[in-house]
């Protein structure tokens, strides 16, 4: 049981480095919501995701954001593959599907361009009009056409934020409420694995 308290969100006001208690205090947290996340996403949808925690690299730089990434990657590419993701900052908590701009894909861009295609080629407003109007925002300005239009060069951002005092509020009922957000990307993630969902 996972729960969170407004100390947790201090430690990402770009200060405190990975060997911060309160930064590996929340660490922890997000370790145990991968757990129970794992979880739920295995019983419910069969999928036994990849997941890990970001944000810590290079230790010994000052952390403003931890994140926990689900992914159906192979080997060991990371950035380019469509990730849902939950993460922690000094604001509160952020869930996110992410497929990431063109320009920040290092290696992995055939399996890159892969992704986009299925995005550009299987969603629409369709798939977006029902979650725009739940506090969820699409690409950061809400606006649907610029972001079916631009998936290439610019990949996709679609997020929720629930402020720090919302996510002390939901007490031991965060793993519950964050998968709640998840299934409501999942139909977009979905999508762009098109080849490797069943």
């Amino acid at each position: 049981m996972v729960e969170f308290e407004l100390n947790d969100f201090d430690a990402f006001d770009g200060n405190a480095k990975y060997n911060n208690l309160k930064i590996q205090k929340a660490q922890h947290k997000l370790k145990m919501l991968k757990i129970s996340l794992h979880r739920k996403f295995k019983d419910k949808y069969g999928i036994d995701f990849k997941s890990n925690i970001g944000g810590y690299y290079p230790p010994n730089y000052p952390i403003d954001s931890l994140w926990l990434s689900f992914t159906q990657r192979e080997g060991r590419a990371y950035v380019p593959y469509p990730q849902l993701n939950v993460g922690i900052n000094a604001k509160g908590l952020e869930i996110f599907f992410l497929l990431v701009d063109k320009a920040r894909v290092k290696t992995g861009q055939r399996i890159w361009e892969k992704y986009c295609n299925n995005l550009k080629n299987g969603l629409n407003k369709n798939h977006l009009l029902p979650i725009k109007g739940k506090k969820i925002k699409i690409n950061g300005d809400n606006d649907i056409g610029n972001a079916l239009k631009y998936i290439d060069p610019y990949g996709l951002w679609i997020h929720k934020e629930i402020d720090n005092e919302n996510a002390v509020n939901l007490k031991s009922e965060v793993s519950t409420k964050l998968f709640e957000t998840l299934e409501q990307l999942f139909p977009i993630y979905k999508i762009a694995m098109a080849p490797t969902i069943k």
